[in-house]
């Protein structure tokens, strides 16, 4: 049995209306299936609306010493309510979802982890539902384990601060927060020091100025459109930090940096920029930089001459840096392009540029160039690898 196990290692499990009345039967053959994963650990997705039997609920928990990532896909229900008064053991625990409860309702899932002391992943996906009322410190569950929190959510700040005030030992943060439909707090909490936060992903800069992150290597902007970030407390927060910054993730932000050079000397130890093919001064452009990644949907397409021709000129200067200079050498390029590969075969001075990368590929530099189409909706996604 134990070489199929894996085969069973994965549930969605939910129960339709249009089987009631059946079940004892559904729970006999759920569990059946659960005794064939032996003691493998499980990944079960549970969507909950009711009417959902207490008996395929009790059958899951029966197994709850197996569970290895849980996903709770929410309806209102009281079946939350009765399976938080179970004392239930989750040693086996690592990954905790919880998509779209209400803010009553959260509370109790969370709770019903209390006992999961290998928990360390948390993903809370709660943007459509307003959590006011919301208080994590009353809830009896295991934040000081969290390492790696993903908060997708509409609230105040000051609850974001809290909930991360109770995660000492985080490390890596994603945090969407469409400040569009919240109450901004007249108050800004004193800045949180987290000591071992690693990786940042943040979708506004109203978080930043209530954090100190002395141990940040990662940092990225999934931002939103139409949401205004701000590039001063950017800056407050690399400085405030004491930026030991390895990565950065800019986006959208390009077009918004007034001032990169200034921006980047907030970051002295930067060696890893991902950028959108914007038009961009490459004299500003971090000294130790030795991995280069661009993303955009009119690169080498011959409609964006002169972006493509400064990408082209800063990779060539620093591939091709002087013994003497004290900027870092270029080691990896990666581009990542959105066009028909036959645009590239169409315009003399793109076909000119991608055979000058060539050149540098074949002195060694690890470069690489790949375009990705869709030539009709719905259709076949066609993959080119140009260099």
């Amino acid at each position: 049995m134990d070489e199929y196990s894996a085969l069973w290692s994965s549930f969605m499990v939910r129960w339709p209306r249009q089987l009631e009345g059946r079940e004892d039967t559904g729970a006999r053959l759920f569990k059946e299936t659960l005794q064939r994963t032996g003691q493998s650990r499980l990944f079960i997705v549970i969507w909950i609306r009711d009417p959902f039997p207490d008996v395929i609920i009790e059958t899951l928990l029966q197994h709850s010493s197996q569970w290895g990532t849980a996903h709770l896909i929410e309806h209102p229900s009281p079946q939350w309510a009765r399976l938080s008064e179970r004392n239930t053991h989750f040693p086996s625990l690592e990954s905790l979802i919880v998509n779209y409860p209400s803010s009553a309702d959260l509370a109790i899932i969370l709770g019903m982890f209390k006992d999961a002391p290998n928990l360390r992943s948390l993903h809370l996906d709660l943007n459509d539902t307003p959590v006011a009322h919301f208080d994590p410190e009353a809830i009896p569950f295991p934040w000081s384990h969290i390492t790696d929190l993903n908060m997708s959510i509409m609230c105040r700040v000051e609850l974001s601060v809290k909930i991360l005030r109770l995660c000492p030992n985080l490390e890596t943060l994603e945090e969407i927060c469409d400040i569009r439909r919240i109450e901004i707090g007249t108050e800004k909490p004193s800045p949180l020091m987290l000591q071992k936060f690693r990786s940042l992903d943040v979708s506004s800069s109203q978080l930043l100025p209530c954090i100190i992150c002395p141990a940040l290597e990662h940092l990225s902007f999934a931002l939103l459109d139409g949401i205004p970030f701000s590039t001063k407390d950017l800056s407050q927060f690399l400085v405030r930090s004491g930026s030991q910054l390895q990565s950065l993730q800019i986006g959208l932000l390009e077009q918004d940096i007034a001032d990169p050079g200034q921006l980047f000397l907030c970051m002295p130890q930067l060696r890893k920029l991902v950028l959108n093919n914007r038009s961009w001064d490459n004299k500003v452009v971090p000294p130790r930089l030795s991995v280069l990644e661009v993303h955009g949907n009119a690169i080498f397409a011959g409609t964006s001459n002169r972006c493509n021709e400064v990408l082209v000129g800063f990779i060539d200067q620093r591939w091709n840096v002087p013994r003497e200079s004290r900027v870092t050498q270029l080691h990896q390029v990666r581009i990542y392009c959105k066009s028909d590969a036959k645009w590239f075969t169409e315009y003399a001075s793109t076909l000119s540029r991608i055979e000058r990368l060539k050149a540098f590929k074949m002195a060694g530099l690890d470069i690489s160039i790949s375009s990705k189409w869709q030539a009709e909706i719905n259709g076949p996604l066609e993959v080119h690898v140009l260099v």
